[in-house]
């Protein structure tokens, strides 16, 4: 029996209930924002007939009996609330006050009941290789066996299942809606007797339809909503399912069934795990179907531990699938708990259900797992060949065993087998991505990129990323450095397009986090360059220039837009624009380079000579063999022929550097005398042998990666 009151005069200070020597109290984990249930065993004196009054923080209070125990459910002004409840001389005192400000006056209880609140427990496995499982259950986990039979309007139930029956009632209700003299009632029967008949007839969507409008109209006890909850659990809409729970909580449904349903829609959400909704179904010692709805939950939540005490009563289920389904849960739970022994036995009394091809292939995939544990590490290689063989399937064996060669490539320091395996197994199921298969294959890639590029090898960091990288896995992303790192690797092979892309990941990600972003914007221009394309390197800056600035992205910026200015061919423009430069001094220092060579392009060679080094890094921002024959050409045209034919061999000899190549663009015809047996001449060849010997290269190293 429930009753929910009214809001009558705000009162300050708590909700008072009678005290029962040698009872218990305790505050759920809020289950739903809004709402604090708190749990009472036995059930205090005349509970269920008194009349609770609201307090100023609290609007409406229920009260549902469950004959050994009831729940007082509080509904709140605010959304955030924290709770407790304080055992007095006479009475019990439920405490409510918003997460800002504790009760004014007094201080704030410390609240009981559990800590995992809508954290998840994040239990630490007791084993050492685990099963698929929490929300990697939607792999195996049979969606009919978890549907809750909620409680029905028994009075507007149909008599009698057909489609004939159907179109009577539709055009009974399409009548009485349009009379004035009907009761919200009558149309609320009807329409809930279509919602039956469409349930009954397996059309769960029209289904949902007709029992929010019987809700609409004032079904009683919430029992529209919840129905109508049912109707889109069996649709897949889990999110529409736990609200319309939710509202049936509010309007008086059972809370068994109502949590009951939210446990399932948690199951199979695939989002953030919320531990609270199965802890508070599991207090309250539920009907077989809400264990195992809650058992679920717990599992799925990390609650390993506390899933052990639902499922052991759903397993007492007289439905032979949902009895089967509740033995492989309470095994895995055992497990994971560390009791592979107690395990063990419940798997020896795991027996197939006609019809069950899944559970049966569970059980069996479980059983392995179970020998697998009970060996010793070294025996572990001998399990090879058969998980091999089953993950060549495509039933959840595969699933499993596709997730135990992962974490023994872990044990084994074999990297590549891990990544492998999991690689292929979020590539035939998706929605693992969004769960530990997918963070393990986050974490494994993560370790591999770090060591690969911090040991300098790029080109083995490349490969490894266009392997086994996968873009489902980027919202599990938290730190965007490795996938930083690996645009670097890119970068420094020359593969600009595959750089982009991952920087344009590390974008988002910073976007998301709230990291600053304005280095990896400038890297995305600067890639964008690279690949010539000068539009979306111009729109990139601009939008750059909406950011705060920064000196040393400020002085990076600059320097290309001047160097978009000068393949433009404007290069007075481009000097303009690197003359002002300051910041990192490796920044000034090209700029100076670049108006160096500006100047001695237009023939400006005594303020050239003074910015170009006479002696240029070996790795700096320009070849080497650019700045030199940049050097010599100055030195011929202020009459310097030695000196320019010593520059000359110079830029000669830094042609053999990769980082020269260029070098001849920059070498006009500086109409030196031929006295060195056509060193120009052999310039501009080597320098075209080169590009093409680098075109090539680039061009093989991306199809072998991208393969």
């Amino acid at each position: 029996m429930w009753w929910a009151l009214a809001v009558a005069t705000a009162l300050a200070g708590p909700v008072r209930i009678p005290y029962l020597a040698g009872g218990t109290a305790e505050v759920l984990p809020q289950a739903t924002s809004g709402r604090v249930d708190v749990l009472f065993r036995p059930v205090p004196p005349k509970l269920t007939q008194m009349y609770l009054k609201p307090s100023k923080d609290v609007r409406a209070i229920r009260v549902t009996d469950f004959g050994g125990s009831a729940v007082v459910t509080l509904w709140t002004w605010d959304t955030e609330v924290e709770a407790a409840v304080v055992a007095k001389r006479r009475r019990w005192e439920i405490w409510v006050w918003s997460e800002e400000l504790p009760p004014s006056g007094r201080q704030a209880p410390v609240p009981t009941g559990w800590n995992e609140g809508d954290l998840g427990c994040d239990d630490p496995p007791g084993s050492p290789l685990i099963p698929l499982h929490g929300s990697d259950a939607l792999v195996w986990l049979p969606q009919h066996l978890m549907m809750p039979d909620v409680p029905r309007w028994v009075a507007a139930e149909p008599e009698e299942v057909s489609w004939d029956r159907v179109s009577e009632v539709r055009l009974e209700l399409r009548e009485i809606s349009l009379r004035s003299d009907t009761s919200p009632l009558e149309r609320a029967r009807l329409a809930y007797e279509l919602g039956a008949l469409h349930r009954d007839l397996d059309f769960d969507r029209e289904a949902a339809y007709y029992f929010e409008r019987a809700q609409e109209d004032g079904a009683p006890g919430g029992l529209g909503a919840l129905n109508r909850a049912a109707a889109l659990l069996r649709l897949g809409d889990w999110e529409e399912a736990e609200e319309s729970a939710v509202e049936a909580s509010r309007l008086g449904a059972h809370i068994e069934w109502t949590l009951t349903v939210q446990a399932v829609a948690d199951v199979f959400m695939g989002t953030e795990p919320r531990a609270a909704v199965g802890l508070s179904l599991s207090s309250l010692a539920p009907a077989p179907t809400g264990a195992l709805a809650a058992g679920a939950a717990l599992l799925r939540s990390g609650c390993f531990s506390s899933a052990i005490a639902p499922l052991e009563i759903a397993v007492t289920s007289e439905e032979p699938g949902r009895r089967s389904l509740a033995q492989l849960l309470l095994a895995e739970a055992l497990l994971l708990s560390g009791d592979s022994e107690e395990a063990d036995g419940v798997l020896g009394d795991f027996k197939p259900v006609a019809g069950g091809v899944e559970l049966t292939r569970v059980f069996s995939s479980r059983s392995m797992l179970m020998s697998m544990v009970q060996a010793t590490p070294t025996q572990w290689p001998g399990f090879f060949p058969e998980l091999h063989r089953l993950a060549g399937g495509k039933d959840v064996r595969a699933a499993d065993a596709l997730f135990l060669l992962g974490q023994l490539g872990g044990y084994l320091n074999e990297p590549r087998l891990s990544l492998e395996s999991y690689g292929k197994l979020v590539d035939r199921w998706r929605p693992l991505a969004e769960g530990e298969p997918g963070e393990r294959l986050l974490d494994a890639w993560a370790e591999r990129i770090n060591w690969l590029v911090d040991g300098g090898d790029d080109l083995a960091a490349a490969a490894d990323h266009t392997r086994y990288w996968r873009p489902s896995i980027l919202p599990l992303l938290q730190d965007p450095e490795p996938l930083n790192k690996v645009a670097g690797s890119y970068a420094r092979l020359g593969l600009h397009r595959p750089a982009l892309g991952a920087l344009t990941d590390v974008g988002r990600l910073q976007m998301d986090i709230g990291q600053d972003d304005r280095y990896t914007i400038l890297a995305i221009a600067e890639s964008y360059a690279a690949l010539g394309g000068y539009e979306e390197v111009a729109d990139t800056l601009a939008f750059l220039d909406r950011r705060p600035p920064s000196i040393d992205t400020w002085a990076r910026q600059q320097l290309l837009r001047g160097k978009m200015l000068e393949r433009a061919g404007d290069p007075v423009a481009a000097r303009e624009v690197y003359s002002p430069i300051r910041g990192p001094q490796e920044v000034v220092d090209e700029a100076g380079w670049r108006i160096g060579l500006i100047d001695a392009n237009a023939g400006n060679c005594e303020m050239a000579l003074v910015l170009l080094p006479s002696d240029p890094p070996e790795d700096g921002p320009i070849s080497r063999g650019v700045i030199l024959a940049a050097r010599a050409r100055c030195l011929a045209v202020q009459g310097q022929p030695d000196e320019a034919r010593a520059e000359a061999r110079r830029a000669a000899e830094a042609l053999q550097d990769p980082s020269s190549a260029d070098a001849f663009r920059y070498m006009s015809r500086a109409g030196l005398p031929d006295e060195d047996g056509g060193v120009w001449e052999r310039l501009g060849r080597a320098d075209a042998a080169w590009a093409d010997l680098k075109y090539r290269h680039e061009n093989r190293q991306e199809k072998k990666l991208l393969k």
